[in-house]
C-alpha cells in the first residue's frame, strides 16, 4: 500500500469517527432540548397552582420565567442538534467544508466535550489531503481502495 493510499484510508477513517461523534453530540443536544420542554411543563404547572400563602403574583411570575427559560433552552439546543446533524451529513458527503469549520469553532465553546470535538474537527479538516477530498468532483478521491487478490 503506497503512502497516498494509506493517507486516503486514514482520512476516511478519521472523517467517519468525526461523523459518528457529531451524530452522538447531536443526539445529546436533542435530549437536552427535551429537558427544556419539561421545564416549560413545570412552569405552566407552577403558574397555574393557587398559592396558600405568599404573593400569588410572584408565584405566577416565577412560573412564567420557567416557561420562558424552558422555551429558550429547547430552541437553542434543538437548533444546535440540527446543526450537528448537518455537520455529520456534510462530513459523510465531503461537502460544505467551511460550514463544518465554522460549526467546529462554535462547538469549541461547549466545554469540555465540544472543545475536544471542535479541535479534532479542525485538525482533520486542515489536512491538505482532506481539503482535496472536499473539492468539487473529488468524492472518488477519498473512497477506500479496493483490495485485489493476486
Amino acid at each position: 500500500m503506497d503512502e497516498d493510499t494509506r493517507q486516503v484510508a486514514t482520512d476516511a477513517k478519521h472523517l467517519g469517527y468525526l461523523r459518528s461523534a457529531y451524530l452522538i453530540y447531536a443526539a445529546l443536544n436533542a435530549c437536552g432540548s427535551v429537558f427544556g420542554l419539561a421545564l416549560v411543563a413545570m412552569g405552566f404547572t407552577e403558574a397555574g397552582v393557587p398559592v396558600a400563602d405568599g404573593d400569588p403574583e410572584l408565584h405566577e411570575a416565577f412560573g412564567v420565567a420557567m416557561v420562558g427559560t424552558g422555551i429558550l433552552i429547547s430552541i437553542v439546543l434543538g437548533a444546535l442538534a440540527a446543526l450537528y446533524f448537518r455537520v455529520a451529513k456534510a462530513l459523510d458527503e465531503r461537502n460544505m467544508r467551511r460550514f463544518c469549520i465554522v460549526i467546529a469553532v462554535l462547538t469549541m465553546f461547549s466545554v469540555p466535550v465540544g472543545t475536544v470535538l471542535g479541535l479534532l474537527t479542525l485538525l482533520v479538516l486542515q489536512r491538505p489531503s482532506v481539503q482535496r477530498s472536499f473539492a468539487p468532483n473529488s468524492r472518488a478521491v477519498l473512497a477506500p481502495p479496493k483490495q485485489t487478490s493476486v
